[in-house]
C-alpha cells in the first residue's frame, strides 16, 4: 500500500497506468486534497478511508476532495 502526493496533480495517464496493474495498491493525492486536510475540511483518516474504499470498489487510484 502506498500514497503518492503531487501538489500540482497527475497527468491523465497516471491513474490509467495504475489501473492496469491491480496488484499495486497505490492511492493518489493532489494539492487540493492536502489543502482540504490542512484546513480541517476533512480528517485525514476519514479521507484516506474514502480513497481506499474507492480504490477497492472501483479500482480507481484517485478520488479528489471535490468528488
Amino acid at each position: 500500500m502506498g500514497v503518492f502526493l503531487s501538489i500540482l496533480g497527475w497527468s491523465d495517464n497516471v491513474p490509467g497506468v495504475l489501473k492496469q496493474n491491480p496488484d499495486k495498491k497505490i492511492i493518489l493525492m493532489d494539492g487540493e486534497d492536502l489543502v482540504a486536510i490542512l484546513e480541517g475540511k476533512i480528517e485525514l483518516q476519514e479521507f484516506m478511508e474514502a480513497k481506499l474504499k474507492h480504490l477497492n470498489i472501483k479500482a480507481e487510484p484517485y478520488l479528489s476532495f471535490g468528488d
